[in-house]
């Protein structure tokens, strides 16, 4: 499974990176950002409203489909590899 992770801190952007390959998930390292967003008091408004903030959302979501729809990658194969 193909994922990507957000982050609203960079302190925790490594506790979602690391739960997530325990889950056997695949991150998608390009589009898996990290958005200070602690101490912004940004609402859900102002979010959308900000160049750099919904940018780097609308950056992240593209590249996830890139990976899974398209199936480009900018990273290398990824264990375990399927035999076919």
């Amino acid at each position: 499974m193909k994922v990507l992770a957000i982050s609203g801190s960079p302190r925790v952007a490594s506790i979602n990176s690391a739960l997530l390959r325990t889950m056997s998930a695949v991150i998608v390292e390009a589009a898996s950002i990290s958005i200070p967003l602690l101490g912004s008091n940004l609402t859900e408004s102002g979010m959308v409203e900000s160049p750099s903030v919904s940018g780097a959302i609308r950056g992240a979501l593209v590249a996830l489909h890139r990976a899974v729809v398209l199936r480009q990658s900018e990273q290398g194969p990824t264990l375990p590899l399927a035999h076919g």
